[in-house]
């Protein structure tokens, strides 16, 4: 780009990104539910069809590492608004933390009061290595805290306090990843190498991880022009639309291939970032009432569903084994049973969120400086 080329405006914020990220978080929890759960004991549950509810479980996550790379940076690339980066490092610090907080407190209380019953359900439906592991650890309050803090970060496998909360630390060190580029531009002779060379090795090392900085280079090109010049023709939105649920479709058949899987996730992952951008039907979708309260929720439902799994998802199933009810059918109302609950306590769990937001509202107002206009670079 010239020095003369005017960029592209800022976009406004594509409102169905969020209602996607609402379903990706849905999708999370029908995966832990039946895929994990269930899966085991009852095959339907592992089956190619089950799996598609699911985004294929890892696409889910993927979908929302993709999304948060994109969000987090979109705006950045039109503007320098002379933002500090450790303000912006230290305000995603407290963005997250504070609601993990919330979280963690919320399973120790489970382990704390006698709640938990993974290891009844766990040798029932012979899950000893996963949900049978969720309730071992032994309830400290010091050690709860400290996981809280800072241990979820560096994926502390001794006293978790929330064992599906790897998520978290993938979102820091991830923001940490690609805000320092977005936010180092000047010192960058540009932004495209720093992100590929970050995708390749994360897509080695780590695979969901590589999620973040593709959403976070789709971004930088739609700034560039390369991507979404002009509103989507309806040709273009139809094969959005298809690209969108192929997405789905080849994440679902992938689901065992292991790392390879992994990679073919994170990859498909922007698949579903763009075609959710461009696709009318899908935009129409994750913009409806029930859309956007699931976008509301989205980080809550990541956050409490391990605390119901391991106490009223377990008790559930250990009641229907003492009553002889526990079959296929009476699964998938447990299931059903603990999507509801998880919806409940999600929107209950919303003050917290809320809070968040104040506190890094009073953080930008009291360290952030007046933004301006960037100037276009080669």
């Amino acid at each position: 780009m010239s020095q003369t080329t005017a960029r592209p405006p800022i976009p406004a914020r594509v409102g169905a990104l969020d209602g996607l990220r609402g379903w990706a978080a849905l999708g999370v929890l029908i995966y832990h539910l039946t895929w994990e759960m269930f899966g085991v004991l009852y095959p339907v549950y592992r089956s190619y069809l089950a799996a598609i509810p699911t985004g294929g479980g890892a696409l889910a996550v993927c979908t929302f590492f993709c999304t948060s790379g994109y969000l987090l940076t979109i705006h950045r690339w039109h503007v320098s608004d002379e933002k500090r980066l450790w303000v912006q490092m230290l305000k995603r610090y407290v963005r997250l933390t504070i609601p993990i907080f919330g979280s963690v407190l919320m399973f120790y209380l489970v382990l704390a009061l006698g709640l938990s019953h993974s290891n009844p359900a766990a040798d029932i439906l012979h899950r000893e290595r996963w949900l049978g592991k969720f309730g071992d650890t032994d309830p400290n309050l010091l050690d709860a805290f400290t996981y809280g803090l800072y241990r979820v970060y560096l994926l502390a496998r001794e006293q978790s306090y929330g064992p599906f909360l790897w998520t978290m630390a993938v979102q820091l060190w991830g923001s940490f990843v690609i805000l320092p580029i977005a936010y180092g531009h000047r010192l960058l002779r540009e932004q495209y190498t720093p992100l590929i060379l970050a995708i390749v090795a994360l897509l080695n090392l780590y695979p969901p991880a590589a999620a973040m900085p593709i959403g976070a280079i789709i971004a930088l090109m739609q700034r560039d022009g390369l991507l979404f010049r002009a509103p989507p023709s309806r040709r273009e939105s139809m094969l959005a639309t298809i690209a969108f649920v192929g997405a789905i479709l080849v994440s679902s058949a992938v689901i065992m291939w292991g790392k390879n899987g992994q990679i073919i996730h994170a990859l498909l992952s922007g698949v579903v970032l763009m075609a959710t951008i461009r696709s009318r039907p899908l935009d129409y979708l994750f913009t409806r009432r029930v859309s956007l309260f699931m976008s509301r929720i989205s980080f809550p439902v990541y956050l409490v569903q391990c605390a119901l799994i391991i106490s009223f998802s377990s008790w559930l199933v250990v009641w229907a084994q003492a009553q002889g009810m526990l079959n296929e059918w009476s699964a998938l109302g447990i299931v059903l049973a603990s999507i509801a609950l998880t919806l409940v306590v999600s929107w209950a769990f919303l003050p917290v969120e809320t809070f968040a937001t104040w506190v890094v509202k009073q953080i930008d107002r009291l360290l952030s400086r007046r933004p301006k206009a960037a100037l276009a670079t080669s």
